[in-house]
């Protein structure tokens, strides 16, 4: 198809980047300016603009000028985003209109870099661009796409925490009630270290150690979004004044992320941990947040746990290209 009315630059405003991040259907919190600044690795912020609007965005984390397989470790979603008015076309009409910006996506981008890398969020509607890339010429390099999941849990349902409780597996009500009669209260926090603690011991407990990119990306985006109040560390309090557990969510306009979740080995069996969770749901939902998104139930035992509190799982794509790789 003809691009004449077509251009790809860079967007260095924040103001203009995190207007369209917000609106887009595929934007989230880990594509603002706040977070991507946070992490430890340049990023590029390309635009696709027809006539001088902006119709597509996706950011791409870069080393060097060479971009980063997605995703960055503690991120999700930074991949293709396309503008509001995509979702209000009739269908033959958006069906079109989007491969036609992924192609010249795609086409411009593989000018400027041998690679490229998306993680895409789970409402991206059509991945066919990305399929169908190189689709006449595989030796200069075709994308692999990857299926991962994550879940969706519709906040509504915390409207009557009572009758949610009732809803889910009768193992976390039981660890939600036993917290709460053991005397366990949550507050929010700004102390990191203690986050990071916990984070450190969850994962110390399943015989992982966390490196070093885990760790700065914990500590400087998390600054970040409480700086921003995008972010919330709950700490879940045993009666004896120790931190047992931990959530922190990352919030945008629409949902809120379950971006850490950890907890003392030593408060295992309490409930500490679902406690701290499910006041996290609930104090989203008073936000006025729609939905809460799990990010990620990728391994038998997490993903098991997250489903237990009725997150619908929802299928996202991961899509990496190396030019000369078919």
């Amino acid at each position: 198809m003809e691009h004449a009315d077509l251009s790809l630059e860079k967007c260095t405003d924040d103001e203009t980047w995190d207007g369209f991040v917000r609106a887009s259907p595929q934007g989230t919190t880990f594509s603002l300016s706040a977070f991507l600044a946070a992490l430890d690795v340049g990023c590029e912020r390309w635009v696709v603009l027809r006539r001088g609007q902006p119709v597509l965005a996706t950011p791409l984390l870069v080393n060097d000028g060479i971009p980063i397989a997605a995703p960055y470790p503690m991120c999700v979603y930074h991949g293709i985003m396309l503008d509001s008015r995509s979702t209000t076309l009739p269908a033959h009409t958006r069906v079109s209109r989007t491969l036609d910006l992924v192609d010249f996506l795609l086409a411009q981008l593989s000018k400027v870099h041998d690679t490229m890398s998306f993680c895409l969020h789970h409402n991206f509607p059509d991945v066919r661009s990305l399929s169908w890339f190189g689709y006449h010429e595989p030796q200069l390099g075709r994308f692999h796409l990857d299926v991962r999941y994550s879940a969706v849990l519709d906040l509504a349902a915390l409207d009557d925490l009572d009758g949610y409780l009732r809803t889910i597996r009768d193992a976390r009500r039981a660890e939600y009630v036993r917290a709460s009669d053991a005397g366990f209260s949550v507050e929010p926090r700004q102390d990191l270290d203690s986050l990071e603690r916990l984070h450190r011991l969850t994962f110390e407990r399943q015989g992982i150690e966390l490196g070093a990119i885990e760790r700065q990306v914990l500590r400087s985006a998390g600054a970040a979004m409480l700086a921003a109040g995008t972010g919330e560390f709950l700490a879940c309090v045993a009666p004896t004044g120790e931190i047992a557990s931990g959530t922190f969510f990352l919030r945008d306009d629409r949902s809120a992320y379950y971006w850490i979740g950890a907890t003392d080995p030593e408060y295992r069996r309490t409930g500490a941990g679902t406690f701290a969770l499910l006041e996290s749901l609930r104090r989203s939902r008073a936000a006025g947040l729609a939905s809460a998104d799990f990010v990620g139930v990728n391994s038998p035992d997490r993903g098991d746990y997250k489903t237990s509190f009725n997150a619908a799982p929802v299928l996202y794509m991961v899509a990496d290209w190396r030019r000369g790789v078919a």
